[in-house]
């Protein structure tokens, strides 16, 4: 028997109105898609963006003052903190990214890479490009 006490959505965002944007050259390297799937402003803030990365682009070196969540979805990436081996993310991978810990992420050289990032902020740090 279904739940009765169960409340239909009051938000939902359907995919039609979810525009997508490019990322800006400042931040990112190479093409990259990016649409804003949610903002949640109460109990705190909470920002999910899902981020297209076409072959060999990435974000710059960059901190998050709370936090972030990267959870991939498609395609292989790469991912660094500061002092660190790049390490390849592949679908379902999760990463956590500690507040104010200096990082970056994209898609690997041959393939694009998909990754939703969760944050519970929406003032990063962006610094450098990525040298390589």
């Amino acid at each position: 028997m279904p739940d009765t006490n169960l409340k239909p959505a009051t938000n939902v965002f359907t995919a039609d109105a979810v525009a997508s944007r490019k990322g800006p050259s400042e931040i990112y390297s190479g093409d990259v898609t990016i649409n804003t799937l949610a903002i949640a402003e109460k109990p705190g803030l909470l920002v999910v963006n899902r981020v297209l990365f076409a072959p060999n682009s990435r974000t710059v070196w960059h901190t998050h003052p709370n936090g972030q969540v990267l959870h991939c979805i498609l395609g292989v990436g790469e991912f660094q903190r500061e002092g660190e081996e790049i390490v390849m993310l592949m679908p379902g991978d999760t990463v956590l990214i500690q507040p104010n810990e200096r990082h970056w992420h994209g898609a690997a050289a041959n393939q694009a890479f998909v990754h939703l990032a969760i944050n519970a902020d929406n003032d990063p740090v962006w610094h450098e490009p990525v040298v390589r």
